[in-house]
């Protein structure tokens, strides 16, 4: 799969004004070509010959800035291409050298439209926040739809869209599907399954925002933490396992939540090469989770049933992940092993 970086790199490179020249050529080769670039724009504006041939010394210092703006382009995405190639091996590329790079460069060059989409790139890469918060900043879905449309086709990618529209409508009757199974293990294993899909055809749909969190993992609901490896442990964590596990099951039975169906989702096996639940799963999940507790909230006259919902839901989803997480962690490591996924520290999702 190719990396965020690899993919904002090529898409730097494609919408790069010097992209459309072949830089490898003399510097006199590359200005004849923008000099008939020039003559071109000019022709197009509504300029006759008399009147290009009489504009020749302005055509020629247009046709020199453009040279040379698209040689400053070369070095910064060459510098930046290193940034990532040979990155420091403990603190990774530069982030905050390229950000002033970006900043300068952007400020340095004449913008026009048509470079929109490049610095949008270039933003994104160097996470330049000033200009991802411009009305200049093209949106990464839109440049992707750009790309892919040059790249194969607009035809082709019509039908792409087409195919995986039709794929997302099964994906959807699926899910539909989900929720009237009453068997708790299935019902987890099949949306954290249907999750995946999702994230399979949100790849090949990125300016499809609605699907983006399914390409994402979020390693507080993984079947790395196994809840049920703790229920078989005879040593200290199973015993802690059980207070911790009543402890969760008080929890949601208070909110009006089904604590069965609340632990299966930390340990539903699946079929995928991926250890962690995707984000939009869990993000479904706490959606659900939501409205039963506000009905339960509600049920009991509460006015701000509503509030007390997401709050009660997101503090009852933060302890259990937290608590099965360390003990994992705590099981593992009685047992010698190593626990992988603490190396993401405590973002929660690989965001």
């Amino acid at each position: 799969m190719v990396s965020r970086e690899d993919y904002l790199l090529k898409e730097v490179e494609h919408f790069a004004p010097y992209s459309k020249f072949d830089q490898s050529t003399p510097r006199d080769e590359r200005l004849s070509q923008q000099v008939d670039a020039v003559i071109k724009d000019y022709e197009r504006m509504g300029y006759d010959t008399p009147a290009i041939s009489s504009m020749s010394q302005e055509i020629e210092d247009i046709a020199s800035a453009r040279v040379s703006e698209h040689d400053k382009q070369v070095q910064l995405v060459g510098a930046i291409k290193e940034q990532f190639t040979y990155p420091d091996k403990e603190l990774g590329p530069d982030t905050e050298a390229m950000r002033i790079w970006v900043s300068e460069h952007i400020n340095e060059i004449k913008q026009t439209e048509s470079h929109h989409p490049y610095f949008s790139a270039l933003a994104d890469l160097a996470d330049h926040t000033a200009f991802q918060k411009s009305e200049d900043y093209v949106p990464a879905a839109d440049r992707f739809a750009h790309y892919m449309k040059d790249t194969i086709g607009e035809e082709a990618f019509n039908e792409l869209d087409r195919q995986t529209q039709g794929i997302m409508t099964t994906i959807n009757k699926m899910s539909s599907f989900v929720d009237r199974v009453e068997d708790f293990n299935l019902r987890a294993r099949m949306s954290i399954e249907i999750g995946e899909l999702m994230g399979q055809v949100a790849e090949l749909r990125p300016y499809d925002a609605e699907l983006q969190p399914f390409t994402v993992e979020d390693f507080r609901y993984t079947n790395e933490f196994a809840p049920f490896h703790f229920d078989g442990d005879a040593g200290r964590v199973g015993e802690e396992w059980k207070g911790a596990k009543a402890e969760i099951i008080e929890r949601t039975q208070a909110i009006g939540i089904n604590p069965d169906l609340f632990l299966e989702r930390f340990q539903a096996s699946h079929l995928s090469i991926n250890t962690a639940v995707s984000l939009g799963t869990s993000m479904e999940w706490k959606a659900e989770d939501y409205i039963e507790a506000q009905i339960h909230f509600a049920s009991e006259g509460n006015r701000n049933a509503e509030k007390l919902g997401v709050r009660a839901v997101d503090e009852l989803h933060e302890f259990a992940s937290a608590k099965i997480c360390q003990m994992s962690k705590e099981l593992v490591e009685e047992r010698g092993g190593q626990f992988f996924y603490l190396r993401h520290g405590d973002a929660g999702h690989s965001l």
